[in-house]
C-alpha cells in the first residue's frame, strides 16, 4: 500500500503559511531543539541587560524629564515587548505545539511577536524623526510635542497587533467553517485531484478548497506587511540619517569651530551609518523572504526561516544602543552648533545660556528672564552663512 499523504503535506502545497517565523513542517528533518530553545534564550539574556545598561547611561546624560529621553524609553519598552514574545512564542511552540495542527495560542503569540518587531521598528522612525527635526528644524521642534508622540506611537501599536492579529482570525474563520463549504460548487477538478491525493476524506477536502480562498488573503496580507513593516520604515529611516549627516556636515563647514567640528561631524557620520547597517542587516532578509514566499509559497526551508526570524528579532536588541551610540556623538557635534543653527524663521530666538546635555537639544523659543543671555539668529541677505549675536 502506497504511503497515504496527509492533510498537513497537502496544505503546505496549497498554503502560504504565513511566512513570518512559519515553523511547520511537512516532512523532512526538524530543526533541533538548539534552535527553538537556546536561540531564543540566547538572544533574551542578551537583550535585557544590554536594553536596561542603555537606559542607565542614557539617565546619566539625560537631564531632567527631556522628551529625547522619553522617546528612548518607550523605544526600549517596545524591544523588551517584542524580545519576550519572540522567546515566549519559539519556547511554546517547543513544550506545546510540536504537532503539526495549527493551533490557536501559538498564532496568537506569533502575532504579537512580530507585531512587536512593528513596534519597535516604527517607534525607531520616530525617534529618528524627532533627532532629524531639532537638527534640521531647531524652531520647528516644538510642533513634535510628546503627547503627539504617544498618540501616534500608541496608534502605531494597536495597527500591527490588529493586522498581525487578522492571520489567526483567517485561519480561526476558515477552519471553523470548514465543514459548512459545498465541495462541488469549489473547482471540481481540484477536488478530484484532492481526492486521488487524499484519503478520501470529505472534510479534509473542504478544508483544503477553502485554504485556497486563505492562501489569497495572506498572500494579501505579505504584501501590505511588506510595505508597512519594512520596505517604508527602511526608506525612511535611510532618508532621516542621511538628512541629519547632511545637515551636520553642512553646519562644520559654516560653524565656529571647524576642527573641533569636523572630528565631531565624521564621527556621527560613522555612527548613523552603523545605525543604518543594523537597520537593513535585520531587517531586508525578512523582506527577502516575504517576496520569496509571496512568489513560491512552497519553500519550506525551516533553517533559513528560523534563521532570518532571529535576525529579525536581534533588530529589537540592537535598535537601542545603536540610537544611544548615535545620540553620544550627537551631543558632541551638537555642543559645537547649536548656538549658530539656522533657523527656519527670521524672528529672535531666545534660549537658555547653556545647551542642554540631552542628545536632541531642542532649540525652541524660550522665556528668558532679566539678565540672561539673548541669542539672535540673523540672516544676511541670500548668505548661506549665519552668524551668532550674543548681547546682553
Amino acid at each position: 500500500m502506497a504511503n497515504k499523504v496527509t492533510l498537513e503535506d497537502i496544505v503546505e502545497n496549497f498554503c502560504s503559511n504565513f511566512s513570518e517565523g512559519s515553523w511547520q513542517h511537512s516532512g523532512g528533518t526538524t530543526p533541533s531543539n538548539v534552535t527553538y530553545v537556546y536561540l531564543p534564550l540566547l538572544q533574551l539574556s542578551l537583550g535585557v541587560p544590554l536594553i536596561i545598561i542603555c537606559l542607565i547611561v542614557l539617565k546619566r546624560f539625560h537631564s531632567g524629564r527631556t522628551k529625547a529621553y522619553f522617546l528612548l524609553r518607550l523605544l526600549a519598552l517596545s524591544d523588551l515587548a517584542a524580545l519576550i514574545m519572540y522567546v515566549a512564542t519559539m519556547l511554546y511552540h517547543w513544550v506545546v505545539a510540536k504537532s503539526l495542527k495549527t493551533d490557536n495560542t501559538y498564532n496568537i503569540l506569533k502575532g504579537f511577536s512580530h507585531a512587536g518587531v512593528l513596534w519597535t521598528t516604527w517607534t525607531a522612525v520616530i525617534v529618528g524623526l524627532e533627532r532629524c527635526i531639532a537638527v534640521c528644524r531647531p524652531i520647528q521642534s516644538r510642533i513634535f510635542k510628546t503627547r503627539s508622540v504617544v498618540i501616534i506611537i500608541a496608534a502605531i501599536h494597536i495597527f500591527a497587533t490588529t493586522l498581525y492579529g487578522c492571520h489567526a482570525a483567517i485561519n480561526w474563520t476558515f477552519q471553523s467553517k470548514a465543514n459548512d463549504i459545498d465541495v462541488s460548487t469549489n473547482r471540481p477538478e481540484l477536488t478530484a485531484f484532492l481526492m486521488n491525493r487524499c484519503s478520501s476524506n470529505n472534510n479534509e477536502v473542504r478544508y483544503l478548497v477553502n485554504s485556497r480562498v486563505r492562501i489569497v488573503l495572506v498572500q494579501i496580507f505579505d504584501i501590505f506587511i511588506l510595505a508597512t513593516g519594512y520596505i517604508i520604515p527602511i526608506f525612511l529611516l535611510a532618508v532621516v540619517d542621511v538628512q541629519i549627516v547632511r545637515k551636520l556636515r553642512q553646519l562644520q563647514k559654516n560653524g565656529p569651530d571647524k576642527a573641533r567640528g569636523a572630528v565631531n561631524s565624521k564621527r556621527a557620520t560613522k555612527v548613523v551609518a552603523a545605525s543604518v547597517f543594523v537597520h537593513c542587516t535585520c531587517l531586508i532578509p525578512m523582506a527577502a523572504l516575504h517576496v520569496i514566499t509571496i512568489i513560491n509559497s512552497e519553500l519550506k526551508n525551516d533553517a533559513f526561516k528560523l534563521i532570518v526570524d532571529a535576525l529579525l528579532h536581534l533588530h529589537t536588541i540592537l535598535t537601542l544602543p545603536a540610537y544611544c551610540a548615535v545620540g553620544k556623538s550627537f551631543r558632541a557635534a551638537l555642543k559645537t552648533f547649536a548656538s549658530c543653527a539656522p533657523s527656519a524663521h527670521n524672528s529672535p530666538t531666545n534660549m537658555e545660556g547653556s545647551v542642554t546635555r540631552s542628545s536632541f537639544v531642542s532649540m525652541s523659543t524660550m522665556s528668558s528672564t532679566r539678565g540672561s543671555l539673548k541669542f539672535k539668529l540673523i540672516r544676511r541677505g541670500e548668505s548661506k552663512n549665519k552668524e551668532c549675536l550674543i548681547k546682553r
